[in-house]
């Protein structure tokens, strides 16, 4: 702990107290996180697959195989699957606190480290991730080490500083597999050493294959294919088709089903068109193609980094940039840090640009919010004098947790009566496949999840009792508010056996029906 932030008892229990505040908070969002996200059910399916041994099914998943096998690690120790992954989002989630008070430390100095700490201590996003079984909060800490490690590198190389920057990149990857991006920024850093530069270069590059190749290899085994992760499929089938003149494909985005579809997609596009056959064609058609990576680039940055950000954050970190900006030397770390979370955005906006794909930003929006707040405290101090310097930081302080405090409520109450009515089809439904308004009542049943066609499917009682036989349906879960009156009455006839109704909210219910 010593040296993190700066020598000496002061600063180590400041440090203490940053990771404590931030555990309280992060384990508060986690119990008030009433239904799980939709994905997190597909984590928890490999995490299971871990669990019983099942390496090829586990390595073949949607998700990089990481988080699966230490939430897998967690089960094994006897917690549930969204216990496990609760605690696994906190822990991640406390555990970024330090690379980032080490790179703060390192840049500008020790009191903006502890504002830095605190902003992302005190992030309602980060809060939120923390309490979601998914990837993001285990990429946090991953991300910034690797980060530190490219910044390690480039002030001075050597093969230790490489080897270190290679495995955290290689652990960023085994997390989510746009960690990969990182790569290419930690070699750059490496070429720029001042000394030591072949060594810091082999390092970084021995240190990602230790970490990339036993997960390439068993990819290469479990599918019988080539490939970095299973979701750069979705990327070479949504490339083919910019390249193309438009989609082939429509994807549903609210059913994990079709996210399999889409990866499905992808492979045929690469079988279609293999090797140099993909890359020529990306090559004749280069406008389309390019436009679409601007495209995703753009949405990245003016679109999801606001959207996945809380508005005062921003608010502080637009404060941080100028200061920065102010400053020969600070310019040149406000582009150290921005330069990899440009590269991250453009890599994971290509495809499907969704909000917690930006996750990263939280973390660089923190770092460039603690500049901000130290900023401008010392302009106040200056300007107003100390004592008015105070009464001002203890108004803002208190308008601060008048906004933030509310973010500590319970998420998606409105939503718990998808663990209520899933629950008791485990407990009390028939058997069968599992046809709802919301995929996750199959999860919470453990029953397979049949998709849905489109958003306005069904049109009538027969077209969706014709698509439920095609799909061997056992149980239909319907909301009220998105099946028409003359349906649900055609349901509760000879092939439907009403067996329950839930309420979802005011004035909406929920009719559990029985299939036959």
């Amino acid at each position: 702990m010593k040296g993190l932030v700066c020598s000496g008892t002061r600063r180590t229990v400041q440090v203490l107290g940053l990771l404590v505040l931030c555990l309280v908070l992060c384990v508060i969002k986690a119990r008030g996180t009433l239904v799980m996200a939709r994905d997190s059910f597909s984590l928890l399916e490999q995490a299971e697959a871990w669990q019983q041994g099942e390496w090829r099914r586990a390595v073949a998943g949607h998700y990089a195989p990481l988080q699966p096998l230490l939430v897998a690690l967690g089960m094994r120790a006897g917690l549930t699957g969204e216990k496990s992954g609760q605690l696994l989002g906190v822990l991640a989630s406390v555990a970024c606190l330090l690379p980032l008070l080490w790179l703060a430390a390192r840049w500008f100095g020790p009191r903006t480290a502890w504002w830095a700490g605190l902003c992302l201590a005190c992030s309602p996003r980060l809060w939120a991730f923390a309490g979601e079984v998914l990837t993001e909060p285990l990429f946090f800490p991953l991300w910034l080490s690797a980060l530190a490690g490219a910044w390690a590198c480039w002030r001075r190389g050597g093969l230790a500083r490489g080897l270190c920057a290679g495995l955290a990149v290689g652990l960023a990857y085994l997390a989510r597999p746009e960690g990969a991006v990182l790569l290419v920024w930690a070699l750059a850093c490496a070429a720029r050493a001042r000394q030591g530069r072949a060594r810091a270069l082999l390092g970084v590059l021995l240190g990602f294959l230790l970490c990339a190749a036993p997960y390439v290899g068993a990819l290469r085994l479990a599918t019988g294919e080539w490939a970095l992760a299973r979701k750069n499929r979705v990327i070479v089938g949504s490339l083919a088709e910019a390249s193309q003149g438009g989609p082939k494909l429509a994807v549903v985005e609210e059913y994990h089903a079709d996210q399999d579809a889409a990866i499905r997609a992808g492979q045929e596009a690469h079988q279609e068109l293999p090797g140099s056959a993909l890359l020529r064609l990306l090559a004749e058609n280069s406008g389309p193609v390019v436009r679409k990576l601007l495209s995703g680039f753009l949405t990245g940055v003016f679109v999801l980094v606001p959207a996945v950000n809380h508005p005062l954050w921003l608010l502080l970190a637009a404060v941080g940039v100028y200061a920065c900006w102010r400053s020969r030397r600070h310019r040149r770390l406000l582009l150290f840090v921005c330069v990899p979370l440009l590269l991250h955005l453009a890599a994971v906006s290509v495809a499907r640009p969704q909000k917690r794909y930006a996750a990263p930003s939280l973390l660089v929006v923190a770092l460039l919010a603690g500049r901000g707040i130290d900023s401008g405290a010392l302009t106040l101090r200056r300007r107003l004098g100390p004592r008015v310097a105070r009464q001002w930081a203890s108004a803002a302080g208190l308008l601060a947790v008048a906004v933030l405090l509310p973010e500590l409520g319970p998420e998606r109450l409105d939503r718990l009566w998808l663990r209520d009515a899933g629950q008791w089809l485990r407990a009390h439904g028939p058997p069968g496949a599992v046809y709802a308004a919301d995929s996750r009542v199959a999860g919470y049943a453990g029953r397979e999840a049949i998709p849905r066609v489109a958003p306005g499917f069904p049109g009538s009682a027969d077209e969706l009792i014709e698509y439920l036989e095609s799909w061997r349906a056992g149980v239909l879960v319907l909301r009220s508010d998105r099946i028409s009156a003359p349906t649900a009455e055609a349901l509760a006839g000879e092939r439907c056996t009403l067996l329950a109704r839930w309420p979802a909210g005011e004035s909406r219910w929920v009719h559990i029906y029985g299939f036959r």
